[in-house]
């Protein structure tokens, strides 16, 4: 699977990536049925050509916000396959896309402040405790404290009875 390089979407899009060229291709290698991903060499809306050209895969699969003539005409002259796919989520899961996640007013990562312990299952089988009733609501949760005092963090994309709402936003650069 090609990706474009961070400079690329920087060329084509005005801005800068959300997870750079190296957390993308990590994440898509870590997918089961991917073969292999790397970082397109080229530049430009066809800066995967060079690629394209060495592997002649039987299919080009592109999602309909990435449909181009261009692509379309490459895939035709190299006798490949060329998909559009709309973009549908699962049943039950809301639409991505990195417009709306620049948009979002929470942080949708697990925030670790230090080592924890308390949200593993070994241990929760030993002795459960405030994480095992959170865990199905919360995208993540840090349980901390000092002293005897402790408080339990949660970040969660829906409202979570009892707990105290915080906005968290990413800086823009």
């Amino acid at each position: 699977m090609a990706l474009g390089s961070d400079k690329t979407i920087y060329d084509l899009k005005g801005r800068e990536t959300v997870n750079d060229e190296r957390e993308r291709v990590f994440m898509v290698k870590s997918v089961a049925w991917v073969k292999d991903a790397f970082v397109s060499r080229g530049s430009g809306i066809l800066d995967f050509e060079v690629e394209l050209r060495e592997i002649l895969p039987d299919y080009f699969v592109v999602n309909a916000d990435d449909n181009t003539p261009e692509k379309r005409d490459l895939c035709r002259t190299l006798g490949i396959e060329y998909v559009v796919l709309e973009r549908m989520p699962h049943e039950g899961l809301a639409a991505r896309s990195t417009t709306s996640l620049r948009g979002r007013d929470y942080l949708p990562y697990r925030i670790d402040l230090a080592g924890g312990w308390l949200d593993q299952p070994f241990v929760s089988q030993h002795y459960p405790g405030p994480i095992d009733e959170y865990r199905h609501r919360a995208l993540g949760w840090k349980l901390s404290g000092a002293g005897g005092g402790g408080y339990l963090i949660l970040v969660s994309d829906k409202p979570i009875p009892g707990a105290v709402r915080v906005l968290a936003r990413r800086e823009s650069e």
